[in-house]
């Protein structure tokens, strides 16, 4: 088995309310970050095991489940704010790529049936294994009709409430309590920063050149 058969994607729960029908059916909306290249840029190679092809990038999205690795180190999740600021800054201060935002949409049940503790909440981030993540994002364009989204839920409920899981495939989805806490306080300080930005135009009789707060973010959202 390939190593990166399996792996996950840690999203964020936008707002429990969800879209669609209301009630335990809704579908939740989960913020998940991808790596954008809008402009073309040389310099690219592609490693296809032993082979590398240089080319010439004209378009690239890309979707983030780790952190930036530190030499002599994997850390396989991101378990602190530090790890997010590191990965998010080392990919823009490339100069040609950009983080982005997207989101895909999961049963409200499904995700409430996760947590260990308390209610769905925004910010809580769930981490989803690869396949289901495709099958959401299918559903989310349009090429996965409700039904057929419906039909691969209740298999990855089957398997959930299975007694133990294929020996190195992860489960297709977790909450992710120290994620949670990671993203969150990241958001605390990059709000916090755009707020002292703010202030300094302000201060200096500036208008920002955007005529909003700069820096991105999610509202606080902290569980008892």
């Amino acid at each position: 088995m390939p190593e990166e058969e399996f792996l996950t994607v840690p999203v964020i729960v936008d707002d429990p309310a969800g879209e669609g029908v209301p009630g335990p059916d809704r579908l939740v909306r989960c913020v998940y970050f991808a790596i954008d290249a809008p402009q073309p840029a040389p310099g690219w190679f592609l490693g296809l095991g032993n082979i590398q092809i240089r080319f010439f990038m004209l378009g690239l999205s890309g979707i983030i489940f780790m952190p930036a690795q530190i030499p002599d180190s994997v850390v396989p999740e991101f378990r602190s704010p530090d790890d997010v600021e590191r990965t998010f800054s080392a990919i823009e201060a490339s100069g040609n790529l950009l983080v982005e935002t997207a989101h895909i949409l999961l049963p409200f049940t499904l995700l409430q049936e996760r947590l260990k503790v308390g209610e769905l909440r925004p910010q809580d981030v769930f981490r989803v294994r690869n396949d289901l993540f495709i099958d959401a994002l299918s559903f989310r364009q349009y090429r996965l009709s409700r039904s057929q989204f419906d039909e691969r839920i209740r298999a990855v409920r089957d398997e959930l409430t299975a007694i133990a899981f294929e020996s190195g495939r992860p489960s297709p989805l977790r909450w992710s309590p120290e994620e949670t806490r990671a993203f969150q306080e990241w958001s605390v300080e990059r709000l916090a920063e755009a707020r002292r930005q703010l202030d300094a135009w302000i201060a200096d009789g500036q208008t920002h050149p955007n005529g909003t707060i700069a820096g991105g973010g999610f509202e606080p959202s902290c569980r008892d």
